[in-house]
């Protein structure tokens, strides 16, 4: 009986060590949390030009999904370390191009969970 608890400890150190290595690098956060970092943020919105021209986060740079699937050197000006909020309407698309750019060696990626659907700060034009 004292080996399968060992046993089950040691697996489970195994696994919650594997999901923390998954998530290491990017994680999440809200609309309404990005709000108040706005100052010192640099946020890329992954959305199409049509949608960011009709209204987007002050200060975010476009950066659209398609853009990042299928030509690298849309983002080659952007430092690897860098910490970069990524915003879409709803969260799937930035959190596919998190999951890209981590592929290319992106270390500090924040996904806006929500994206502009939530957003209820200023927006520029």
């Amino acid at each position: 009986m004292k080996k399968l608890g060992v046993l089950s400890f040691i697996l489970l150190t195994f696994l919650l060590a594997a999901c923390q290595q998954e998530t290491q690098g990017s994680s999440e956060i809200s609309a309404k949390e990005l709000e108040s970092r706005l100052g010192d943020a640099k946020i890329l919105d992954v959305r199409t030009m049509a949608e960011y021209d009709s209204g987007h986060v002050p200060g975010a740079e476009l950066l659209p999904l398609q853009e990042i699937e299928a030509n690298p050197s849309s983002y080659e000006s952007l430092a690897r370390t860098e910490t970069y909020y990524i915003i879409c309407q709803s969260g799937n698309r930035s959190s596919q191009a998190v999951a890209l750019l981590e592929e290319q060696g992106f270390e500090n990626l924040v996904n806006v969970t929500g994206g502009m659907n939530e957003w209820q700060g200023e927006i520029e034009k």
